[in-house]
């Protein structure tokens, strides 16, 4: 690596008390500059960072995504919560790092962290947006796979009437999708023409434009991948537009986050995906260019977490000190809720790219960390973890800490079975505890104009931990997510898959004919939705918050006639006739 050059500034760093727990944490969102280049003048953010949040919940895992970037802040990433309770989280925050190096020498750093993050909406092919664009695109947008199957299936009784369809499905016909004839009536604002695409669809005619009356929907397209529904999806854009300084990556960065809802794939229920998809619309060939998926894991207490790596799964991944979660027997400071039986495994598989790095760094308030191995406070700090070594420069070694001046340079922390005295892990190296913060890195070299890459992670909690010092099966179920992903997801439960046929003979309707109300019998189906459609297609009555086994239609005030009654599942979608005789 060239000699480093003496670097300016220009920074926002605040301090903060997390009240949840206390923790000490910063937000900070920064980029620099080399000193021959100082003179530049410093200029006020086009955009602020985007506010809008979502919470993904179809399936065993419930978390918190931002439209800024940030993942699961605020410890939003929890396994089966019970609403009534303070539930344990595993990871506290997570999001996408990048650092490199220009032409001129200068340093290009885009993190961001508790909360921090970046500017709303796409870029336009020079790099530029405004506040006008930043404001309309901060937003979530979330489509489910049983509307998708709905939509589809009542696709033959909309085409031609795109108000019937709008009321119906609006976020299918409003979905962003490339060149979407229906998006700005629904939304009040223009789609852009993006040579890279906007959000994922799977295009039924081929013409390379999303129109839902022709057939097109919603679906996660990756790249090589054949499309696929799963239960949820949910994307957003943003852009990194708001360096307080004049010079920025021009990176704008596509987020499609999903779950299924695989009953009898437990590791899939067990899981969140996200697609980073970056655009670089700057000018300058950045060098040296390092991308890390950032994890703070909070294993529930968070002082008493281990972190190790798996390089040839590409993988790495968080587990409790011992055997029981809490600083003191369960308990944990500031009341944070732990793990009171088993304590699970939170590991973060790169499945797009290589890892060709793993580094953890320490919380500096907690426990007595050496500094070399806390938080990063200077960008120059923050761009060493993303090449891999300490925030004082040093090469990571292997054995122990980690940190050895005289050691073995390595490029991956803690690569040992954390149950084998004889590998190299948090375990054996007895690491006094502390509040973990861990980097998985893939080295991009160099990032020319026009580049798309695209990074694909999954999220998985495995639940078979024997602690202390054993991950159960958390390497083969990351393994079985991996084959997955290879195979496109095609073995996998999708409300596209489920015969309407099962779902109606599963459903009961009755009386049908009826004067005044119907009885709606489906089981052990979650059903999240029951329309009642008239012969031209216009909702008359929705059912929402529906309760287990049965729901009772009330049909009073409704004209006499045919009606469709749509019942919306998690695994999938039925319409049914029904008639109301007076």
């Amino acid at each position: 690596m060239a000699a480093q050059p003496n670097w300016f500034f220009s920074c926002l760093n605040i301090h903060i008390i997390k009240p949840d727990h206390m923790k000490y944490e910063k937000l900070f969102f920064c980029y620099a500059l080399a000193a021959n280049i100082t003179s530049l003048p410093a200029q006020q953010p086009v955009c602020p960072s985007a506010s809008a949040i979502l919470v993904l919940s179809g399936n065993d895992i419930q978390a918190r995504i931002q439209a800024n970037g940030s993942l699961f802040s605020d410890g939003s990433f929890f396994y089966k919560p019970n609403p009534n309770a303070n539930n344990p989280s595993t990871i506290y925050a997570a999001s996408l790092w990048l650092g490199g190096i220009d032409p001129g020498g200068n340093l290009k750093l885009s993190v961001g962290d508790y909360g921090s993050g970046q500017a709303a909406g796409p870029l336009n092919d020079d790099g530029t947006t405004s506040p006008d664009i930043c404001a309309d695109w901060d937003r979530l947008f979330r489509v489910y796979g049983a509307d998708v199957a709905a939509f589809l299936a009542d696709l033959p009784m909309l085409t031609g009437n795109p108000a019937a369809a709008i009321a119906q499905y609006k976020d299918i016909m409003g979905w962003p999708g490339q060149g979407n004839p229906y998006f700005a009536a629904i939304w009040g604002f223009d789609l852009p023409f993006s040579t890279a695409g906007l959000a994922p669809f799977y295009d039924a005619d081929n013409d390379g434009t999303y129109d839902p009356l022709d057939g097109d929907f919603p679906a996660v397209l990756l790249r090589n991948k054949a499309p696929f529904v799963p239960a949820t999806i949910v994307w957003t854009v943003f852009n990194d537009s708001n360096s307080s300084i004049s010079l920025s990556f021009r990176m704008e960065t596509q987020l499609t986050a999903w779950e299924f809802n695989c009953p009898d794939q437990p590791v899939l229920n067990r899981s969140v995906f996200t697609s980073h998809k970056m655009i670089y619309r700057g000018t300058d060939l950045i060098d040296s260019c390092f991308a890390g998926i950032w994890v703070d894991f909070d294993l529930g207490c968070y002082t008493d977490d281990f972190v190790g790596c798996d390089t040839a799964r590409d993988v790495f991944y968080v587990y409790n000190q011992d055997a029981v979660d809490g600083t003191t027997g369960a308990v944990c400071d500031m009341g944070v809720a732990t793990f009171s039986d088993s304590v699970p495994v939170q590991s973060v598989a790169m499945l797009s790219h290589s890892m060709d790095k793993f580094i953890y760094y320490n919380n500096s308030s907690v426990g007595i960390p050496m500094v070399v191995t806390t938080d990063p406070d200077l960008p120059l700090e923050f761009y060493r973890y993303l090449t891999g070594h300490w925030k004082d420069g040093a090469p990571m070694t292997f054995g122990n800490s980690g940190y050895d001046p005289s050691g073995t340079p390595t490029d991956f922390a803690f690569t040992g079975d954390p149950a084998d005295p004889n590998d190299w892990s948090m375990c054996t190296s007895n690491i006094p505890f502390s509040d973990r913060k861990a980097l998985g890195i893939h080295e991009i070299g160099q990032l020319a104009p026009g580049a798309v890459t695209e990074f694909v992670t999954a999220w998985t909690v495995h639940t078979d931990a024997e602690l202390p010092c054993g991950i159960g099966s958390t390497l083969s179920e990351v393994e079985e997510v991996r084959g997955l992903y290879d195979d496109s997801f095609t073995e996998v439960c999708s409300p596209l898959t489920k015969t309407s046929e099962v779902l109606e003979a599963t459903i009961k309707i009755f009386p049908n004919p009826s004067a005044h109300s119907m009885t709606l019998n489906y089981g052990d189906l979650s059903v999240r939705e029951i329309r009642l459609l008239s012969a031209d297609g216009k909702i008359v009555k929705s059912l929402q918050n529906i309760q287990p086994e049965q729901t009772v239609l009330n049909a009073e005030g409704l004209d006499s006639g045919i009606y469709y009654m749509q019942i919306l599942t998690e695994n999938g979608s039925a319409t049914k006739l029904v008639a109301i005789l007076r």
